[in-house]
């Protein structure tokens, strides 16, 4: 999740965009991201996700010759965090999915991909090469967005139905924000605890404990701003504020204070002085 990666660093550069009616059912948003040089790192950090992406990252020309380099890729979803490099990385456009819907437009299952990030190339042959060039030659990220988008659309003509349990779970552990059972999912969805652990590995990738884990997490930094841990604890359904911590820090290798302050004063310099980084 872009908008939280890194403590958030990347909120002030990056463009987000609601999918279209047609791509709802899967997508989840369209983004655009362009970091300055000063805040990006050698040590980026990643949080764990339940969503899966397909992400054309831009980087600067290799000095030797000045080729442009790009790659296209699917990225599964994250059962922990994950840290990589930003430098040299001048755009990066993503298509995120709607946690369980990878596997309905794409041939593989969220669960192949589970921490791992393959090329499109790999799934999809020729149709990801023509994609990636015409990403590469869009003039700016609100044409590369349309583009995008509109592959995306076309995939979707081709696309299977949700699993309509696949759809409840996702839900249900939205709106409880991950504060539910196994089993109090798998009743209300109506199959059992068994078959939901089977939907969920294959769907989402994830097992359900782990799926309302991170999304529990989210709640924590969510609240981060209004309340002191103890109150974000409680209102998060952790037991108390050492519970938290010690669930946010086997997900995220940090505790939320620490992860949070990821967003330093290099990073709030930088912000304040109102650069744009995304093209007009």
């Amino acid at each position: 999740m872009i908008l939280l990666d890194q403590g958030g660093c990347a909120r002030k550069w990056s463009h987000v965009r609601p999918p279209s009616p047609r791509l709802s059912p899967y997508v989840e948003s369209l983004s655009a991201q362009a970091l300055p040089e000063e805040i990006a790192s050698d040590s980026w950090r990643i949080v764990p996700d339940a969503s899966a992406h397909i992400l054309f990252t831009r980087f600067a020309p290799d000095r030797s010759n000045q080729t442009p380099r790009t790659r296209l890729s699917v990225v599964g979803p994250r059962s922990i965090f994950l840290d990589v490099s930003q430098v040299g990385r001048l755009h990066t456009y993503a298509i995120r999915f709607r946690p369980g819907a990878l596997g309905a437009l794409l041939p593989i299952s969220a669960g192949e991909l589970l921490d791992r990030s393959v090329p499109l190339e790999d799934i999809l042959g020729p149709a990801a090469v023509d994609l990636e060039a015409r990403l590469m030659a869009a003039p700016n990220y609100r044409v590369a967005l349309d583009r995008f988008g509109s592959w995306t659309g076309r995939l979707a003509k081709g696309g299977r139905e949700l699993d309509p349990r696949t759809s409840a779970v996702s839900r249900l552990v939205a709106a409880r924000r991950g504060h539910l059972t196994v089993d109090a999912i798998a009743r209300q969805v109506g199959v059992s605890s068994r078959r939901l652990r089977a939907v969920t590995r294959r769907d989402f990738g994830l097992a359900p404990k782990r799926l309302t884990r991170i999304v529990r997490s989210y709640a924590v930094l969510e609240r981060t701003r209004r309340a002191s841990w103890s109150t974000i604890a409680c209102g998060a359904g952790f037991h108390d504020e050492s519970h938290m911590i010690h669930d946010f820090t086997a997900l995220f290798g940090e505790t939320p204070r620490r992860f949070l302050a990821r967003a330093d004063d290099r990073f709030l310099q930088v912000a304040e002085a109102g650069r744009a980084y995304l093209e007009p």
